[in-house]
């Protein structure tokens, strides 16, 4: 554990600059600001290969982003799923 945490920040240290894509589209928040969604997933009856028969899907997710800094945001996602075969 202590040569992860002494590896991440060797590598911390030497970046000066990085890049990154928020998770959950274009859209970022700012700093102190906050934004949330909803995301769902249906599958209706697909077919699968090799005889493996039939798949019906239903998926909810809450998604909360929040603006720590300009650069930086706290993105979580959480729900409830069924799927059955």
């Amino acid at each position: 554990m202590r040569n992860v945490l002494l590896c991440f920040l060797f590598c911390f240290c030497i970046l000066s600059q990085s890049y990154a894509a928020p998770c959950y589209g274009p859209k970022m928040p700012q700093q102190k600001q906050f934004f949330g969604g909803l995301q769902t997933y249906y599958v209706f009856n697909r077919t699968l290969e090799n005889d493996y028969g039939k798949m019906h899907s239903l998926q909810d997710f809450f998604l909360v982003s929040y603006g720590v800094f300009d650069w930086l945001s706290l993105d979580l996602k959480g729900g409830l799923g069924n799927i059955r075969q």
